[in-house]
């Protein structure tokens, strides 16, 4: 039979509690019951010394011995299972418990050690006496014998508060244990109900259900953490879900456009509506081409987008490849109508150089394909703490808001129409992200409509895993 969480908790902490609360009570019984005997000990001591100064007020008072008043003395403590001898100076005895009534002293001992033997059967207990001088205006005047149950006696008060006191730690144990057990309740229900909206969490996200449970918090911290990530996990998986539909809806737009014009066009030539031509022959080369462009596109985004991506770093000046890169883009921006700035800085780093290349390939492809006519791009290369920074600014046209988050998306591009004219496939920030993490680098975008975008790659001067206590300048990734 399996039980819940909450039960097992509770079964867990109820064992606990209740072996504190038995050694709470063996400990404190063992230490009332030490002390109580301590005190039944004293208390006859003082009681044996409140006998002698009663009877040596006797003689100081008649200054002899008043056997009377000392038998009255010796009836009274009698009652008190106390037994009295009293001799004078000289030895002769005044007077004697024992002599004066032998049967009932004898009765008073058997029954006080059946008493004390059924609270402490192995108390090995019995009737014991203490001398005392009499002494008056510094004269010993007499000898008294004090006899007594030792070496410790309950009177039935004594034994009563101790019956009671028994009771009352019993009571205080019960509802020591009920209220363990709520408390066990308690903490098990604070400590069950998060775990059980993970699990719930966790068998939902099984299923296909990917939607965040939120609103049970927990004040432990370990379980308020589990419970976040969880909650982050989702929302990741929410996400990659909605990128992966896109990525088939984009994919299959992609495919649809070429594939169409081409089936139309044969179509039309096989039912003899168009003749055959170079032209319409030429037309369908260029939508292969481009069914050609859009699988290599894809087969770059595997290649570069895969997290087991390895550099290869070797040692190289960054502000040369930087350089060289857009000496090869001068034509297209003189053709554009752009005027091309480069301020190179001469870096040496530790990265993959074709890799880096690539980067800067896409992020200076970008800025000359997103400009406007008159426009400018300015791509530059420094160095501070430890790190290199590469960035490449244009006066285009922008980044609505809305797309800023979005746009190193796969396959993702600001303009909806998703015609080619608008621009490439919409992998170039994906692959320019996915090289730079591979560097431990770090990207950032800012733009704004209608004055452009600055895009910030910054990497390790060391490459990946050097210099990582250093902040990330963040730029384009």
């Amino acid at each position: 039979m399996r039980i819940g969480l909450k039960a097992r908790l509770i079964f867990s902490i109820l064992p606990v509690n209740l072996i504190t609360v038995v050694i709470l009570i063996v400990v404190v019984n063992f230490f009332l019951d030490s002390q109580f005997k301590e005190y039944a000990v004293r208390r006859q001591e003082r009681k044996n010394r409140e006998l002698v100064q009663l009877i040596s007020r006797q003689y100081a008072q008649d200054r002899s011995w008043n056997t009377q008043v000392i038998q009255n003395i010796g009836i009274s403590v009698l009652e008190e299972s106390i037994l009295l001898r009293l001799t004078d100076a000289r030895g002769g005895l005044v007077w004697d418990a024992m002599t004066y009534n032998s049967g009932i002293c004898q009765a008073m001992i058997q029954q006080m050690s059946q008493r004390m033997l059924l609270k402490y059967p192995s108390i090995n207990g019995g009737l014991q006496s203490r001398e005392y001088d009499v002494t008056v205006d510094g004269r010993t005047v007499g000898r008294l014998t004090v006899g007594y149950y030792g070496p410790f006696f309950y009177t039935d008060s004594d034994l009563y508060f101790i019956e009671t006191l028994n009771n009352v730690l019993l009571a205080a144990a019960a509802i020591a244990v009920v209220l363990s057990v709520i408390a066990g309740y308690v903490i098990a229900s604070t400590i069950s109900a998060p775990l059980k909206r993970a699990a719930d969490q966790a068998v939902a996200i099984g299923r296909g259900d990917y939607h965040p449970v939120r609103g049970v918090r927990s004040s432990t911290r370990e379980i308020r953490e589990l419970t976040d990530t969880l909650d982050r996990m989702t929302e990741t998986v929410v996400d990659q879900e909605r990128l992966r539909r896109r990525l088939a809806t984009d994919v299959a737009h992609e495919l649809r456009t070429p594939l169409a014009a081409l089936q139309g066009e044969m179509e039309a030539m096989i039912d003899g509506v168009s003749t055959v031509s170079r032209g319409r022959l030429e037309s369908c080369l260029e939508e292969i081409r481009r069914l050609a462009k859009l699988t290599g596109d894809m087969e770059t985004l595997a290649r570069y987008d895969d997290e087991s991506i390895v550099p290869r770093p070797a040692r190289f000046d960054l502000g040369a490849l930087l350089e060289k890169t857009a000496a090869r883009y001068e034509k297209s921006a003189r053709e554009a109508g752009l005027t091309l700035v480069c301020r190179p800085q001469a870096v040496s780093v530790l990265a993959d150089e074709e890799l880096i290349g690539r980067v800067i390939i896409n992020l200076l492809a970008n800025a000359v394909k997103f400009n406007v006519p008159g426009g400018t791009v300015d791509a530059s290369v420094s160095a501070a703490d430890g790190r290199a920074r590469i960035v490449v600014r244009d006066t285009g046209r922008g980044i609505p808001a809305a797309d800023l988050p979005h746009v190193f998306e796969r396959f993702y591009r600001v303009d909806q129409s998703r015609t080619r004219s608008a621009g490439g496939a919409g992998i170039g920030l994906s692959i320019v992200r996915a090289i730079v993490r591979a560097h431990g680098g770090a990207v950032d975008i800012r733009s704004e409509p209608g004055k452009g975008t600055e895009v910030t790659v910054s990497l390790p001067v060391d490459g990946p895993g050097g210099n990582a206590g250093l902040v990330y300048v963040y730029g384009s990734c």
